[in-house]
């Protein structure tokens, strides 16, 4: 005869015993997914290119004068602009228009002129707000367009 003894069920293991390989997965995958998106944004975003324009060849004091026009982000003063000559040897004056384009849809334009030096390479200027057009109106400059540069 046999000693027959009472036999217990088989445990079962437990939540993590059984679920870990997918707890693993997730806690891997998202983050990845996460931050991988995060860098496909941040590449196809566009370049702070805030306010910059080139002007064609125009003949200044029997020179051709050739300059542009780099605009900085807004401070609490204005609008730091930069005309820089890439050509010719005279004096000339720069013109230009500045779109300040906001998160509202709202368009600020304001027009300046700066005198460039038959010596300087370049010369610096603030773009004051009085020269914009109703600049209360705009909640968060997101951009600066540079238009309608001409040399005088």
């Amino acid at each position: 005869m046999t000693p027959q003894g009472q036999v217990s069920p088989p445990s079962q293991p437990g939540w993590f015993s059984r679920n870990w390989k997918w707890l693993a997965g997730c806690g891997c995958a998202v983050p990845v997914l996460c931050c991988g998106s995060l860098m496909v944004l941040a590449a196809l975003a566009p370049e702070s290119d805030f306010g910059k324009a080139i002007s064609e060849n125009v003949r200044v004091n029997e020179s051709p004068a050739r300059a542009r026009v780099d605009c900085d982000k807004p401070t609490s003063e204005g609008v730091p602009c930069t005309v820089q000559r890439t050509g010719g040897a005279g004096s000339f004056t720069a013109c230009w228009d500045l779109g300040l384009a906001c998160q509202n849809g709202y368009v600020s334009t304001g027009h300046h002129c700066q005198a460039v030096g038959a010596a300087q390479g370049s010369a610096q200027v603030l773009m004051s707000f009085d020269v914009f057009s109703d600049p209360s109106k705009c909640d968060v400059v997101l951009r600066g367009d540079v238009k309608n540069l001409t040399l005088e």
